[in-house]
Formats: structure tokens, C-alpha cells, sequence
């Protein structure tokens, strides 16, 4: 069993107390939904979970129970291989500076498993084909990610972080572009990593009724006195 454990933490950036002494244990097989209003922190929390953004204080852990002896690491003590295989994250928006293909792209995300850049094994090809089919992107593998629409890309990046297959997914609002449809299958689709292959999944999202749908447990972000606090609710559904 995998489990993200915060201790403490407090994030500032530019002067702005934006978490505050948040204590939080992310287990396998939880799927949490993080909600609260804009600018009061969400995404720098992701940040601080994928090792992007240092807490002002505490400490952000990986323990895993099994196989023994029992592992256990800050995520800043982690090569930056071994966090992208621990942790992935998606940004709230994607933006390709290289016109790679569909294909290529997506292959970056095999990287934390790969020994030399740019060599892949049939392994790696075979992963990468059967993700681009789930997301339903095998007709425009071939295509530059800089001519995709604003779904097709949404869906390349998601792609991309399905292929790393990290134990944690960092969510920031998957469902941006997405239409209903492509919205549920996605959102189905974290729930059964979850659920039957012990994933935790932690995303971001505005609409309270996907988190009430797809997700276990809250972490909400409130303003009290000019600080922000965070509350854990267990959803029941």
C-alpha cells in the first residue's frame, strides 16, 4: 500500500500565506476531490504534493507498506526519476513548445522507465499505442500536438501522464476542454486506477457534483481571518 503523507505544511509564495499547517494522509485506492475558490491555493498545493514547490515548513512523505522492509521518503530526498515514477502530475493547461507528433509526445512520459533518452522497447510502444486508443487519439498519432484543438490536446496530456503510471495522479481540473462525454469516461477512467489497480488519485475540480460522483473524500480550502484552512470531509454518496 502507498501513502502520501503531509505533515505540517504551510506554503507561501511571494508573501502570500496560501496553506497553513495542513495535515493529510492520501491513502491507495482513495480518489480525492480538492475544492475551493480560485486563488486561495489549490494548484500551488498540487505543486508542493508533485515536488514543484517547496512548503515554507513540514514535510511531504511516501511510505509504502509492501514489499517489506517498509519504504519511506520525503519527496525532495527522491531523484527525479524515481518521484515521476511516484508522482505525476497534470497542469491546469497544456502548452506544447515542440510540434513533436502525437505519438512521440506521448512516449515522454515513459521516460522515468527508460535508460537513455529517446530508446524506447516494444514495452514502451506497446503502452504508449493501447493509452492513444483509450484516449481515443490512434487516428491522429501521427499529427503535430501544435495543430490539435484544445480537447485533442487535453487528451495528448493526459495520455502522457497515463503512460508514466506514477502510484499518485495530481489532477488540475482534467475535465478543461472535455466535453460531457469525454468529461465521464476520463474521470471513470482515474476511478478505475483507483480502485482496482490501488492508485490514489487527488484532482482538482469546480463542479461539486463530478466530486460527489467520483470521488471519496474532500479537501476543501476556506479563507478564515485572512488564512487559509483546509477541512477533510469523507463524501458520502
Amino acid at each position: 500500500m502507498t501513502k502520501l503523507i503531509v505533515k505540517n505544511i504551510s506554503v507561501v509564495i511571494e508573501k502570500k500565506f496560501l496553506i497553513g499547517d495542513l495535515n493529510v494522509e492520501f491513502s491507495s485506492g482513495e480518489i480525492w476531490g480538492i475544492l475551493g475558490d480560485n486563488g486561495i491555493g489549490k494548484t500551488s498545493l498540487l505543486y508542493a504534493l508533485a515536488g514543484l514547490q517547496k512548503p515554507q515548513k513540514g514535510q511531504i512523505l511516501i511510505r509504502e507498506d509492501e514489499p517489506q522492509p517498509i519504504f519511506e521518503k520525503n519527496i525532495y530526498d527522491l531523484t527525479i526519476k524515481e518521484r515521476a515514477r511516484k508522482i505525476g502530475l497534470l497542469f491546469q493547461e497544456t502548452h506544447f513548445e515542440f510540434p513533436n507528433s502525437v505519438f512521440d509526445t506521448v512516449m515522454g512520459g515513459r521516460y522515468p522507465y527508460q535508460q537513455h533518452w529517446f530508446l524506447e522497447s516494444w514495452q514502451d510502444i506497446e503502452i504508449v499505442k493501447s493509452t492513444l486508443k483509450t484516449m481515443q487519439l490512434e487516428k491522429i498519432f501521427d499529427r503535430s500536438v501544435t495543430q490539435l484543438s484544445g480537447g485533442e490536446k487535453q487528451r495528448a496530456a493526459l495520455a502522457t501522464l497515463l503512460v508514466q503510471d506514477p502510484d499518485i495522479f495530481l489532477l488540475d481540473e482534467p475535465t478543461n476542454h472535455l466535453d460531457t462525454k469525454q468529461r465521464l469516461r476520463t474521470l471513470s477512467l482515474f476511478q478505475r486506477l483507483a480502485k482496482e489497480h490501488h492508485k490514489i488519485v487527488i484532482m482538482v475540480l469546480h463542479e461539486t457534483r463530478l466530486i460527489r460522483k467520483f470521488c471519496d473524500r474532500l479537501l476543501k480550502l476556506d479563507r478564515n481571518k485572512g488564512r487559509q484552512l483546509a477541512s477533510l470531509k469523507k463524501i458520502i454518496k
